[in-house]
């Protein structure tokens, strides 16, 4: 089985064309959305107007292979999103311009993977292989990993993804997402001077960075809310304010009997839209708390 790391040697193909693959890369999106139209233009008069099947199928034919080439040219054209294309010969993965979003690499004995979550890996075997770099492409055939296009040098990650949006298990860019949470927690704890009982965290970002907390404050951790995962969402994706706080009061259960008379401190990842602080802080005082702390890990949102 053939691997590689960022180290190693690979073969690029041609700069203006895939060979092997068929495809045409176009440095101009303009012509490639042109040989689009001109394609649709042959398809419907195939159809309509002279009445030959083959005109029809040769025309959105080309329609697939335009799409094709403006995905291939992921790293100059999009940068926003990455792509995974099923060929019949294997897989194409290529990650967004700017490395916005990760696409991991991932194997195991006679196989690959990928995925933009590693937690995906360890239950079905696999173990990282790398990350794709900003703009990357490579294909993934029986014979092994080839680059199709090489990394660009500028990365704009989102740090969102170890504040709040990855799961605990996962590493992005070699960092493991709750490592991270918990270590924001425990610097915030050994210089926070506030005097309190026990440390919590708001459920599920937050539980790292309050158990950091707990571990740099020297106090202990208590589970003072819980939460209620079945069909609710994340309160900050509805589209309406109403159905947002809805979502946010039913999916945290505060805890009375580990409440009652305490000095809670709570931890929390972000705060993005404030749908959730000031109900809970009067969730956890009607529960009993005696004195009602919040940190939050991520640093301010202000653009």
């Amino acid at each position: 089985m053939e691997t590689f790391t960022k180290q190693s040697s690979v073969k690029l193909l041609d700069s203006e064309t895939c060979i092997d693959n068929k495809v045409v890369i176009y440095k101009s999106r303009s012509k490639a959305i042109l040989f689009i139209l001109v394609s649709l233009l042959l398809a419907i008069a195939g159809k309509l107007f002279l009445h030959h099947p083959d005109y029809y199928v040769v025309g959105w034919s080309f329609i697939i292979l335009s799409v094709l080439c403006l995905i291939f040219g992921i790293g100059t054209y999009f940068d926003r999103k990455p792509y995974i294309i099923l060929t019949e010969n294997g897989i194409i993965a290529a990650r967004d311009k700017l490395g916005r979003t990760p696409v991991i690499l991932g194997e195991k004995e006679g196989a690959y993977a990928v995925t933009s979550e590693t937690t995906a890996f360890p239950n079905l075997g696999y173990k990282i292989l790398r990350d794709l770099g900003p703009g990357e492409i490579v294909e993934f055939t029986a014979d092994g990993i080839r680059q199709l296009s090489a990394p660009l040098e500028e990365m704009q990650i989102c740090s969102f993804l170890w504040v709040y949006y990855g799961f605990p298990t996962s590493c992005y860019e070699g960092i493991n997402v709750e490592e991270t949470r918990f270590a924001s927690g425990e610097a915030m704890g050994k210089t926070d001077p506030t005097d309190v009982d026990c440390a919590c965290g708001i459920p599920d970002s937050g539980v790292g960075m309050a158990l950091g907390y707990a571990s740099g404050h020297g106090i202990p951790y208590r589970r003072c809310i819980s939460k209620y995962t079945p069909t609710w969402p994340r309160s900050f994706t509805p589209a309406n304010q109403s159905m947002r706080d809805l979502v946010a009061k039913m999916k945290l259960v505060p805890n009375h009997a580990m409440l009652e008379g305490k000095r809670a401190l709570f931890c929390d990842d972000s705060i993005v839209r404030g749908t959730q602080l000031n109900d809970n802080v009067a969730e956890l005082y009607a529960n009993g708390a005696k004195e009602v702390h919040m940190r939050i890990a991520c640093p301010p949102l202000i653009y």
